[in-house]
Formats: structure tokens, C-alpha cells, sequence
């Protein structure tokens, strides 16, 4: 039962981390152009 949870887990993870990054990235992004102006 943990095996499966566990991998289920994972493939979640990986499936979310590109928006997790990208939604960052942007917001890293806006932080700098708020400070640069």
C-alpha cells in the first residue's frame, strides 16, 4: 500500500513541478521588475 502511494505521489510531483517552476520563475520575475523600478 505505501509502494503505491508513494508512486502515485511521485508521478504527481513530477506532473506539478513544470507549473510549480513556471508559476515561480514568474513570480521571481516580478519581484525583479519591481525592484529594478
Amino acid at each position: 500500500m505505501l509502494d503505491v502511494r508513494c508512486s502515485t505521489f511521485i508521478s504527481f510531483f513530477s506532473l506539478i513541478r513544470p507549473a510549480v517552476l513556471l508559476a515561480g520563475g514568474r513570480a521571481l520575475m516580478k519581484l525583479q521588475g519591481m525592484t529594478n523600478e
